[in-house]
């Protein structure tokens, strides 16, 4: 349901995965207050194309977030933001749950993604950009670039 990744940076690497364990088990008890075992899940904002394109923007970030009183740094989520197109809001707005993309065969869609995740240090002391991937679920796309 929650669509975020968590600080992997090499500093205070216990404290790292110490925080990271404690936002994944506070947001699974958060996901099993919201939403118990077979409970309808809240619907996604829908971002539709518009005029044969569909325009979005994803910006990879860290943010602090706070869940039933208690404050989380580094929390990796992204940023959607409609370019152009048609927006439906969902039934949700939480940050974490990320839009539904619907464009229909022949149509355009323009996806850009940014970075402003922090940097980290690698194994050899140097601060290097973090790296990131665009990670789709039903995706169908065809072969001969028709669908």
């Amino acid at each position: 349901m929650f669509s975020s990744i968590f600080s992997s940076g090499k500093k205070n690497k216990q404290s790292t995965l110490s925080a990271r364990r404690g936002v994944k088990l506070a947001l699974i008890q958060l996901e099993e207050r919201v939403n118990p075992a077979g409970g309808p899940l809240p619907d996604a904002p829908l971002f539709a194309s518009q005029d044969g394109v569909l325009h979005v923007k994803f910006t990879a970030q860290s943010v602090t977030t706070e869940i039933d009183g208690t404050s989380f740094g580094d929390v990796y989520t992204y940023a959607a933001e409609l370019i152009s197109g048609e927006e439906t809001p969902g039934t949700t707005d939480s940050k974490y749950i990320q839009p539904t993309l619907q464009v229909q065969p022949g149509d355009r869609l323009i996806i850009d993604y940014g970075n402003s995740l922090p940097q980290v240090e690698d194994d050899d002391g140097n601060m290097v950009d973090q790296s990131i991937n665009l990670h789709l679920h039903g995706y169908y796309g065809d072969h001969l670039g028709m669908s």
